[in-house]
């Protein structure tokens, strides 16, 4: 063999060891991409569930006569005006309406305003509510887990051009 050769071989190794690595980081890539969008959609089920518990605690508070001030009404008339898409934008808007519907309707229940029949039914929607928050703090943890991933295959120094090509952007952490 001559030199020429011997170069030309070890360009096409190169070239096939180069090609194996992008289409394995690409693949990676596309994977992460499917779970986080399959973890979006069970945070936003998530977040559905807890605002359909909320509003029962409103419905509750008002059944028993229970007058929310304006910063109460403002926090559930919040739930009202969110979207639940499975979209990171929409999911971080929802995650703050219900929060702020969560904190006001469980003061309310602290504070011993609440006095009305349905005791037991709101210790009830509490408990519900105790058990989608750690449901939900687990999504999040593995949400985030899937975008810390989904950043570091998108960064490979190598490769990260073509997954750009592609349309991989940098995801945010949900807080």
């Amino acid at each position: 063999m001559e030199a020429y050769q011997i170069i030309l071989l070890i360009l096409v190794f190169v070239a096939f060891a180069y090609l194996a690595i992008v289409v394995y980081v690409l693949g990676q890539m596309r994977e992460f991409k499917n779970k986080i969008k399959k973890r979006l959609k069970g945070l936003n089920v998530l977040l559905l569930e807890r605002a359909s518990a909320l509003n029962d605690m409103q419905a509750l508070y008002e059944k028993g006569g229970i007058v929310l001030t304006d910063s109460e009404i403002e926090a559930c008339r919040g739930l009202l005006g969110v979207d639940f898409i499975p979209k990171e934008e929409e999911v971080r808007k929802a995650i703050l309406a219900v929060k702020g519907a969560s904190t006001c309707l469980r003061f309310i229940a602290q504070s011993g305003r609440y006095t009305g029949a349905g005791q037991e039914r709101l210790k009830t929607d509490l408990a519900l509510l105790d058990d989608l928050e750690r449901n939900f703090r687990t999504a999040c943890l593995l949400y985030n887990g899937d975008v810390s991933a989904y950043n570091y295959w998108i960064k490979i120094p190598t490769v990260a051009w073509i997954g750009w090509l592609f349309g991989h952007r940098k995801k945010e952490l949900i807080s």
